[in-house]
Order: C-alpha cells, then sequence, then structure tokens
C-alpha cells in the first residue's frame, strides 16, 4: 500500500548524527534525532542513575530499550524497561523515564506527529564528506532546520525484502488473524 506524501526514502547511520541536549535541566541525557515528514526518532542515552522528569505532550510516543534498563512512569503504573522491551503512550498521558539503571540506558523513542521543539534543536546537515557515505541533508521542501537524509541509491523490490523460506509471508499473501501475543501478565 503505497501513499503520495512527496517524502523520499532516506538513508542515515545513527553514529553520525551530531548530539544534542534534549533538556538543558538534565545533561544526562543526550540524543540523535531524524526526522520524516510526520514523524521523528529520538535515539537516547541516558547516563547511569539519571532521572529524566514527568511530562507530557500530545505527541503519540514509542519508547524502545536497547541497553540498560529504565523505571518509566505512564500515568499512575510503573514499569521497570530492559533491552527488548518498551512502551506506546498515548498522547496527553504523563510520563518519564524516572529512574535511570546503574549501567545507564540507550532507548530509541518515535513521536508522530513532529515535536517541534526537538525539531528546533537539530543542526543544518553537513554536506557529504569525500570518502563517506551520504549524512543527512536538509529536505529541500522544509523551512525549518531539519536534518533529513540523503535518498536511497537503490529502492528494495518486495522480492528483495521477504526471504523464501525464512518464515516471511510473501508479497501479496493472506495472513490469518493472530491471538495477541501472550506478555506474561504485564500490562503495556
Amino acid at each position: 500500500m503505497a501513499t503520495d506524501t512527496g517524502s523520499k526514502p532516506q538513508f542515515f547511520q545513527v553514529a553520525t548524527l551530531p548530539d544534542v541536549q534534549i533538556l538543558s535541566t538534565v545533561p544526562e541525557l543526550k540524543a540523535r534525532l531524524v526526522a520524516g515528514d510526520r514523524l521523528l526518532a529520538m535515539f537516547g542515552n541516558a547516563e547511569p542513575n539519571a532521572s529524566l522528569p514527568l511530562h507530557s505532550h500530545p505527541h503519540e510516543q514509542i519508547t524502545y530499550v536497547l541497553e540498560g534498563a529504565i523505571h518509566f512512569q505512564v500515568g499512575d503504573a510503573g514499569h521497570d524497561l530492559v533491552p527488548g522491551e518498551g512502551l506506546v503512550i498515548p498522547g496527553g498521558v504523563t510520563h518519564g523515564g524516572i529512574r535511570v539503571g546503574p549501567e545507564g540506558c540507550r532507548f530509541v523513542e518515535i513521536f508522530t506527529p513532529l515535536r517541534d521543539e526537538y525539531v528546533a534543536l537539530m543542526p543544518k546537515a553537513d554536506k557529504t564528506h569525500q570518502g563517506e557515505r551520504p549524512r543527512a541533508t536538509p529536505a529541500e521542501s522544509a523551512p525549518e532546520k531539519v536534518q533529513t537524509a540523503a535518498p536511497l541509491e537503490h529502492t528494495p523490490s518486495p522480492e528483495d525484502l521477504y526471504e523464501p523460506g525464512g518464515g516471511n509471508p510473501s508479497p501479496g499473501a493472506d495472513i490469518e488473524d493472530e491471538a495477541p501475543p501472550d506478555r506474561g501478565g504485564r500490562t503495556y
């Protein structure tokens, strides 16, 4: 299912995105940001034992832990998140990573719609450096300082995305409705 949004596929490397200070009051949190037309990803790194403030915003958010641990409060419920676990947080709900584990925490957060205050923190992208893969370049249509990335050199076909015999459905295959996975009694 394709839609015409005017967006083009983009390539980025998290390691080449500049670190930005998301909250001036929390120097223990650094992030790298990348944005499309309607969503934003934050690759966060919180130092050991940091405390991130409770807050709310109108944006929907997905938080996913890559490394370390964090105690996340969403509304009145607390969740101890470890690698491979995450939360979907509706807009307007008070939440925050109120206690980072002793080893720190690396995580990804996805927001929609764009968080303008984060977009404003994104520096203009550098031009491609000789001998390196393309780094993010400014979007032609974006008036604000948004770091986007260079178009893909090759757009994969559906056949490229599906591995024969690998358990992936073939393009256009009917997928039967399945029961949601058992989450071991956890409420997310």
